[in-house]
């Protein structure tokens, strides 16, 4: 319960109803299965996944993804409405700074909720300093940093444009 309210103040959990360590989720024979470090349900239902992450894969954003489909596996049975899902987190507590934008939390909503163009540009004006900083090498060439920070720059940039 401490470990969720320093990493989600916002929420105000009350107590844990479901403490579950390794919960495994196997969907069927030939889909890839899943072992959860920390499964736990809240008294209002939420669902929250707790990872340890010691090694940059690159595969995060995708693992986090799938993670979260074999958790809403797990909540509704077959003929129930959408609507049964419980709110639910994956939380990976990483060793190094994955995104590699010296911030000691990310967080990353469904896609229909849309960023405002404040938010955007709160996001994007610090990434375009550091992208003049530290990403062009001694000739004003993209270097590796400058790639990467220019790749993240763009992925937010036109996945928030509205037309």
């Amino acid at each position: 319960k401490e470990l969720l309210g320093l990493i989600l103040p916002e929420l105000q959990i009350d107590r844990i109803e479901y403490p579950e360590l390794q919960k495994p989720i196997r969907p069927d024979v030939d889909a890839r299965s899943v072992r959860l470090d920390v499964y736990v349900k809240d008294n209002k239902n939420t669902v929250y996944d707790i990872e340890m992450q010691t090694v940059n894969t690159g595969e995060l954003p995708k693992r986090s993804r799938y993670y979260q489909g074999m958790i809403d596996l797990q909540l509704i049975d077959a003929g129930q409405s959408y609507k049964k899902l419980n709110h639910s987190y994956v939380i990976f507590i990483c060793l190094a700074d994955i995104f590699g934008l010296g911030l000691h939390k990310y967080t990353f909503e469904n896609a229909e909720e849309m960023i405002s163009s404040d938010d955007i540009n709160d996001i994007l004006d610090p990434l375009d300093d550091l992208i003049l900083e530290e990403g062009y090498d001694d000739d004003w060439e993209f270097n590796d940093t400058g790639r990467k920070y220019q790749k993240i720059y763009d992925d937010i940039y036109w996945d928030n444009r509205r037309n």
